[in-house]
């Protein structure tokens, strides 16, 4: 599936189109330049979860985590938003698997990683020359 988004209301609604299919698969593949929407869509997904602390970018930190709402718990079975930045990383990701069970994981910059992640979604985000985004959207692992 491909999207094209001109503004964050539009990237709020892409991710509440899609918040269903990441309950199920619970990894989140995020691909593009800087400045390409990565974090943007994260925080819009950590606004659907109703997490009130606000989400940045954890390019030092390399991980994030943050409680899902109560209320979006007990429809989800979720206990966390995980997001990694895997920016700085060269290889390596298996030290993020124990963290991806009951929670959903949006790791930025995942061509970074060695380690595969089956039943991921993969968003590829490109910026074409009008600034407009387009989210390119696949089930597909990693």
């Amino acid at each position: 599936m491909m999207k094209i988004i001109t503004n964050e209301k539009e990237t709020y609604q892409l991710a509440k189109e899609l918040l269903p299919a990441f309950k199920k698969r619970k990894i989140i593949l995020l691909y593009g330049d800087l400045g390409s929407g990565k974090t943007t869509f994260t925080q819009c997904l950590g606004k659907l979860l109703n997490i009130k602390k606000y989400i940045k970018s954890p390019t030092y930190n390399i991980m994030k985590r943050y409680l899902i709402n109560e209320d979006e718990l007990t429809n989800s079975q979720l206990k966390y938003l995980i997001h990694i930045d895997a920016y700085r990383l060269n290889g390596g990701g298996e030290e993020f698997l124990e963290y991806m069970f009951d929670n959903l994981t949006v790791i930025e910059w995942a061509g970074n990683l060695e380690v595969k992640f089956p039943n991921a979604i993969r968003i590829d985000i490109e910026v074409n020359d009008k600034n407009q985004r387009i989210f390119n959207i696949c089930s597909c692992a990693h």
